[in-house]
């Protein structure tokens, strides 16, 4: 029940609206439904996990990935990639069967086909606070600022012995290593 007064004349009016509970239902069901028809007819808007998206995810392509094909130290790792990739994060690379490996930039083995070789360590982001540690996923050679050998970062690689239990971050096997290491390589990804 509403009530209006009318500043003009000054009497009040009084409107009474009776529904019963079958129109209220329907009203509700016609709300709820243009709401969804209202909700699809929105233009589809694709997410991306880490924020921009690269120009390959732009393109509708696959974007490309690779291993160094030298080997650095942690504090040269940031720079280590060609020009159009970045050092890659974890999280960029952790599912390869959704990139394309850049076997023009990428180190190969005799068995690579166009993938990516096994057994090879390459340093990787985590995402981690500027941090040293030797647990794989933290330790990231306070964000790749150091080389010594006091400290330690996060390095990944695509297994050799397919018959053991999933790994920490499968298919991928991780483990920190001291930061002055020259004996392994870098992950990178297209920007």
């Amino acid at each position: 029940m509403g009530t209006r007064k009318d500043s003009q004349q000054g009497d009040i009016q009084t409107i009474e609206l009776h529904l019963s509970r079958g129109v209220v239902i329907v009203l509700g069901c016609m709300l709820l439904v243009a709401a969804v028809v209202g909700y699809l007819a929105q233009p589809e808007r694709k997410a991306a996990a880490s924020g921009a998206q690269s120009s390959a995810a732009l393109a509708g392509t696959l974007a490309k990935y690779y291993l160094t094909t030298s080997t650095v130290t942690a504090d040269q790792a940031l720079t280590a990639c060609a020009a159009g990739y970045h050092m890659a994060s974890m999280w960029e690379i952790l599912d390869p069967t959704n990139l394309e490996y850049d076997s023009s930039l990428g180190w190969m083995t005799s068995d690579s086909g166009s993938g990516p070789p096994s057994a090879y360590y390459g340093w990787v982001r985590n995402g981690y606070n500027n941090a040293s540690s030797t647990n794989p996923g933290s330790g990231n050679c306070f964000s790749w600022t150091t080389g010594s050998d006091m400290y330690y970062g996060t390095r990944v690689r695509l297994p050799t012995n397919w018959t053991t239990a999933a790994v920490q971050s499968a298919p991928w096997e991780a483990d920190a290593e001291a930061c002055n290491s020259t004996v392994t390589h870098v992950w990178c990804v297209e920007d």
